[in-house]
């Protein structure tokens, strides 16, 4: 688990400052400690159930908002490894940058072993996490 986190961690700060197809990424000037609180408290009302894993605590600080549900909808349930449902939280000189992996990357990797409900499961969750994002960046 440990070792696939880090892979992803990996992937999505690969270059932060450049477009990264991997990615979803939103920048804001809001502090680090507000952004996560506000992450936190979002993530909540929407129904998740939020887990904070401590990246870095020194400067500068990284952490991961873990909340995966436990089961996706249709039949290919290994598909939830690479679900955008996981958010860094990286402390940054000019803010706080946040990133999730993108919902279209794992369509493209994994859709034509994907049913119907589970590509719109994925989109929807996809969509909501941007928004999310968006949100607290303002």
């Amino acid at each position: 688990m440990i070792v696939l986190l880090s892979l992803l961690l990996a992937l999505l700060t690969i270059g932060y400052t450049k477009e990264n197809p991997f990615e979803y990424r939103v920048n804001s000037q809001k502090s680090y400690k507000e952004v996560k609180q506000s992450l936190l408290k979002v993530i909540r009302e929407e129904g998740f159930d939020p887990k904070l894993i401590t990246i870095s605590e020194r400067r500068p600080k990284m952490e991961l908002i873990y909340f995966c549900p436990d089961r996706v909808p249709g039949r290919f349930h290994k598909v939830i490894a690479f679900l955008p449902c996981r958010i860094y939280i990286l402390e940054d000189k000019r803010g706080t940058v946040m990133g999730t992996f993108k919902d279209e990357t794992t369509l493209s990797v994994f859709g034509r072993y994907l049913d119907p409900e589970t590509k719109d499961f994925i989109k929807k969750l996809g969509s909501k996490i941007r928004s999310i994002l968006r949100e607290v960046a303002e």
